[in-house]
């Protein structure tokens, strides 16, 4: 491309490119290790989800979180109100829109959304419901596709049994920060998509005292 199309847009040319089986979106800043593919698609050919993904590590080896429940009620709130990291004993067993915790990292499971930093996605899934919201230029389009591909009737799953090195932030000076910009706008833009004008509007609102209280 001749300029920037943003993460869903980039990945919707590689998509559009040609027909295949899966399709897997994969950050450039990943280092994969032998094996760790053929093993996502033979989790994928086995589980019967739709899209997926598998443990995500930091280059120092430590866990990098990359699911998480759907961002409404519950999970939305215990993430935006930090309750997911404060609270002791339980906070590992709350909903949230990211799930933190090493417990929460083993084995495979259906989750309500993955990171697009490995996303491997069924032929089936991209027919039925297309690409990327090209109307998210970075963040949250990888949720919205998963919501996307839920109301389609496909299901979302990760397993343990692949794993990946993620380098991360290796595209903005500030990356945490960058990241939590990214977010709140994505979760306004898919509020306003899925719910209407006035949830977009009132979950603002939310982030704007969740923000001053944290």
């Amino acid at each position: 491309s001749e300029r920037n199309l943003g993460f869903a847009g980039g990945n919707n040319l590689g998509i559009k490119a040609g027909e295949a089986k899966y399709y897997l979106l994969l950050n450039s800043d990943t280092v994969v290790p032998e094996g760790a593919l053929d093993s996502l698609v033979e989790f994928m050919d086995m589980s019967g989800f739709g899209v997926g993904s598998c443990k995500l590590k930091n280059k120092d080896g430590s866990l990098q979180p990359n699911v998480g429940d759907l961002p409404f009620g519950l999970p939305l709130f215990f993430w935006l109100s930090g309750w997911d990291d404060i609270l002791p004993k339980i906070r590992e067993f709350l909903p949230s829109f990211h799930r933190k915790f090493k417990s929460f990292y083993n084995g495979e499971k259906e989750v309500g959304w993955v990171s697009g930093s490995v996303m491997i996605i069924k032929r089936e899934v991209v027919e039925s419901i297309g690409g990327l919201d090209e109307g998210i230029f970075m963040y949250c389009e990888d949720t919205d596709f998963c919501i996307r591909a839920k109301k389609a009737g496909f299901k979302v799953g990760w397993t343990d049994k692949a794993q990946i090195y993620h380098l991360g932030g290796g595209s903005s000076k500030n990356p945490k920060l960058v990241q939590w910009v990214g977010e709140f706008k994505g979760l306004v833009y898919i509020y306003r998509k899925h719910l209407g004008i006035l949830a977009g509007f009132i979950l603002k609102i939310f982030i704007l005292i969740f923000k001053m209280v944290r």
